[in-house]
């Protein structure tokens, strides 16, 4: 479950300042602190806008605070205009949902705040945006308490936005689209490759930490990535193949690396499942 928290105000003594919080809906591997962000966005944009309407108002300006400078980068002012591409991008639904109402008459700047401060300073010490910052925190920690029907809905619907959304096994993907039409498309031939390949039973599937190696695998550079790939395909379930058959000004970097990804695979929590 994911939540998230918007404030309309002039500073944090504001008493007629407009609050709001609630859900961000979606899977757990779809939800991030980017994806709440912008929600957190598309809310305020949303309601400076109906307020507009409303007071019949001609043009309105604000700035816009936040703790993500990815979000804030994501939700710039487009030169080209929206192109078909977006739909590429990370939680592309809520950046094509904000870009829809966006309006010429709404002048909005961003500006960027470090987020945690209290962790830092007392609260003498704290600007105004920070000690906002704080309070959109903890409104947002109560939207976890809103009645169920009000909480985070795994089955997302096609924003109006959007137009279209491609949906696998029932879950709206909103972030890396070709990495999910990939895995949807060869996940079952590769895992029966492997468990060919390597003799693996379900048992020892449930116990090797998938997400340790694929974490493993994001923090290193390309060509590392396919060298590790190389050793992980051919030699991971032979650990002592391993060290007695690797290049010999690499073997000790690769033997240490592979053995700490056993000893992660050993302790590994038993449910785990492949990526």
């Amino acid at each position: 479950m994911a939540t998230h928290a918007w404030t309309l105000t002039t500073g944090p003594t504001d008493w007629l300042s407009i609050c709001g919080c609630g859900p961000v809906d979606g899977t757990a591997s779809t939800l991030s602190s980017f994806c709440t962000e912008l929600q957190g966005q598309v809310a305020l944009l949303i309601m400076v806008t109906l307020l507009m309407k409303v007071h019949s108002l001609s043009n309105s300006s604000y700035t816009s605070v936040c703790d993500n400078q990815g979000a804030l980068k994501h939700l710039q002012p487009s030169q080209t205009g929206l192109r078909l591409c977006h739909h590429k991008e990370p939680d592309a639904d809520l950046i094509l949902t904000f870009c829809q109402w966006s309006d010429n008459n709404i002048h909005r700047t961003s500006k960027w705040v470090r987020g945690h401060q209290d962790d830092k300073k007392v609260n003498e010490d704290l600007t105004d945006v920070e000690q906002l910052n704080i309070e959109m925190d903890a409104l947002a920690a109560i939207a976890y308490d809103l009645p169920y029907e009000l909480q985070t809905r795994l089955d997302q619907e096609v924003l109006p936005a959007e137009t279209i959304a491609v949906y696998i096994q029932g879950n709206k993907i909103t972030s890396h689209l070709k990495k999910a039409i990939i895995y949807a498309c060869h996940a079952p031939a590769m895992e029966a490759y492997l468990t060919h390949k390597h003799k693996l039973t379900d048992y020892d599937k449930d116990c090797i930490n998938w997400k340790g190696l694929k974490s493993s695998m994001t923090k290193q550079k390309m060509n590392q990535q396919s060298v590790q790939n190389s050793f992980m395909d051919g030699y991971l379930p032979m650990h002592s193949y391993t060290n007695n058959n690797m290049h010999p000004h690499h073997g000790a970097q690769y033997a240490t690396t592979f053995s700490y990804l056993k000893q992660q695979t050993i302790s590994s929590i038993p449910h785990t499942h492949m990526p």
